[in-house]
């Protein structure tokens, strides 16, 4: 079975082999969250893949296709199960690109705040202020108040940066990646990282000029704004040694992928350098702590689990935690419904994802949801909130395993 050619001439809006890898199977099916959802051909990778080509070709126009691209959560799940290696996430990404950067002031606002350090320091600062005053009762849709309510307490300026070098002077290097959005609202999973790793003896550098990865862009249209992110990362880590560590699944399997966003050398070696944190101590002795029994349901991040193919390691970690019982949920590979800006953008399908899993939860009975992706957390701290489930913790996986080591 071979892929349908590409009508020639092509408008040049997508590398044509990405658009010939797609054989057309549909292995993608069974794996794609929107086409259980709808059953619709349109709303499956191999259908937006098809939509993508006949773009490519001019037979349809971008408002023709708009639409299922933004309905795709961009989870990634189709890649592990392609027998043909078709990269749906760069498709995706190449495609929203094409269809022009999102319109809606929400997204543009955001895709602004976090362009560079200073401006996410200062959206940091507007955050907290707003919630100390309660601003996001005013917000004007449902999934901003809902966003506003579920979000931690945004840290003190003072408490958003990470000591610059911690750890043993003879530990093994690493350098610890902070994000833009999730660091300012999960400034707690940075610093717990930060020091676990340094308790298992890691020796810990954290730039102080990164920002953003990128992967907000990329995911919403703005290719150019990504690759500007994503070399900036790349020249902000230059002189440290060891993994690039990440406490954010999708800022990682973005920037393991720079090689192929920049198509440099240096953006190679750096995304080769790219590692989750779980990676990092699954396996390695702790010196852990007694602790009081807890059952825990790990919720995987998309991107984390079908990009960067991490799945085992999280789990052992968290399973070799002292009085820690790890649960594993039916769906816990599906795509919680965050994928994120999407709960922003498209608030009821988001939820409808969701509440597949808020039932697990409830009837699992466990007392906390552990993930490793800020957006994840944010998308179950709203809905454990809707669902009632008074006592289920929402945790990231650093924070737990900082609970259970000795202090």
């Amino acid at each position: 079975m071979t892929a349908p050619d590409v009508a020639a001439p092509g408008r040049g809006l997508f590398p044509d082999d990405l658009l010939r890898t797609c054989i057309s199977c549909g292995f993608c099916l069974s794996a794609c969250p929107t086409y259980q959802d709808t059953r619709n051909e349109a709303s499956s990778p191999r259908g937006r893949i098809n939509l993508m080509r006949a773009l490519e070709a001019g037979t349809l126009v971008e408002d023709d296709v708009r639409e299922e691209l933004s309905f795709c959560l961009g989870c990634r799940a189709c890649e592990p199960v392609c027998p043909a290696g078709v990269k749906y996430g760069a498709l995706l990404e190449h495609g929203r690109d094409a269809v022009g950067p999102a319109r809606d002031p929400k997204l543009r606002g955001l895709l602004l705040a976090v362009g560079s350090p200073r401006r996410t320091r200062l959206a940091g600062r507007m955050l907290r202020m707003g919630q100390l005053l309660g601003l996001h009762r005013l917000a004007p849709s449902r999934a901003l108040r809902a966003a506003g309510r579920a979000a931690p307490a945004v840290a003190a300026p003072s408490a958003w940066r990470v000591r610059r070098t911690v750890g043993p002077e003879t530990g093994e290097p690493a350098a610890l990646f902070l994000g833009c959005i999730g660091h300012v609202m999960f400034s707690g999973a940075s610093h717990a990282a930060c020091g676990t790793l340094a308790t298992a003896g890691y020796r810990v550098t954290t730039p102080g000029e990164q920002g953003c990865c990128g992967a907000l862009h990329a995911h919403n249209g703005d290719l150019d704004g990504a690759r500007e992110l994503a070399d900036w990362t790349v020249r902000s880590f230059a002189g440290t040694r060891g993994p690039v560590v990440t406490t954010a699944g999708g800022c990682g399997a973005f920037m393991a992928d720079y090689g192929l966003l920049l198509g440099t050398p240096e953006a190679e070696d750096f995304g080769a350098r790219v590692r989750d944190y779980s990676t990092l101590l699954a396996g390695r002795p702790l010196q852990t702590a007694h602790a009081v029994p807890i059952r825990v349901a790990y919720q995987d991040s998309c991107h984390l689990r079908n990009g960067q193919k991490v799945v085992l390691e999280p789990r052992a970690l968290l399973a070799a935690l002292p009085g820690v019982e790890v649960v594993d949920l039916p769906s816990a590979g599906r795509c919680c419904g965050a994928a994120g800006t999407y709960a922003l953008m498209r608030p009821d399908d988001s939820m409808r994802f969701l509440d597949v899993k808020l039932a697990e939860i409830a009837e699992a009975k466990v007392d906390a949801i552990v993930s490793g992706n800020p957006g994840c957390l944010l998308q179950f701290r709203q809905g454990v909130r809707r669902a009632g489930l008074d006592g289920v913790r929402v945790l990231h996986t650093a924070e737990l395993v900082a609970e259970r080591l000795p202090r």
